[in-house]
């Protein structure tokens, strides 16, 4: 049917976290597990309304690789 739907909550959630964490591995191999969860946490946009995940924010990618840049150091 070549369309889109939209989905939400952990079914997608889940699978973009790993492929971010999972990239942030292979380009910063040095970086302890406990560092990547850290980054991931420390590297969301917070939402309007808070409550409806753990960091209270969406994980953005593209910080998460400039705080990783930082653990490198």
């Amino acid at each position: 049917g070549n369309q889109y739907a939209t989905s939400q909550g952990t079914s997608v959630a889940a699978p973009v976290v790993t492929g971010i964490a999972a990239m942030l591995r292979a380009y910063f191999p040095r970086l302890k597990a406990a560092q990547v969860k850290e980054i991931l946490i420390k590297s969301v946009r917070l939402m309007k309304t808070p409550g409806l995940s753990a960091s209270g924010g969406i994980v953005d990618a593209l910080e998460a690789v400039k705080l990783a840049k930082k653990y490198k150091k």
